[in-house]
């Protein structure tokens, strides 16, 4: 079963920054199919030629999932900082992009992300 998690609303500009989120915020969200610890697996490709597979852990909160996402990308760019070409980032600084939506296939423990710019 795939589910949304976190989605930009019909208009509505709510999304995360990647550059600045810190967390910090507390929710408790089950989702049918995922187990508080359950890794998720997906890949961060956008703005990357060379995409990263990537492990996230569920925690049954949406935003530390988001913290995880953004972790990751600094983690990137810092890499990509002393590494170029390592992941090829292509046209967009951090500080552009933006967590627009996280689905999650629960069967397979799949994580795609829209990250936008």
């Amino acid at each position: 079963m795939e589910v949304t998690l976190f989605q930009k609303n019909n208009g509505c500009f709510c999304w995360i920054s990647v550059s600045d989120f810190k967390g910090g915020v507390s929710e408790q969200y089950k989702v049918k199919g995922l187990e508080k610890g359950d890794v998720l697996t997906g890949y961060i490709s956008y703005p990357l030629k060379n995409p990263k597979k990537a492990m996230f852990r569920w925690d049954e909160n949406r935003f530390k999932l988001c913290e995880q996402i953004c972790d990751y990308y600094r983690r990137i760019y810092e890499e990509e900082e002393q590494s170029p070409g390592l992941y090829g980032i292509w046209g967009h600084g951090i500080e552009d992009l933006v967590i627009e939506q996280i689905r999650v296939d629960t069967d397979k423990k799949l994580i795609k992300l829209s990250i936008g710019s």
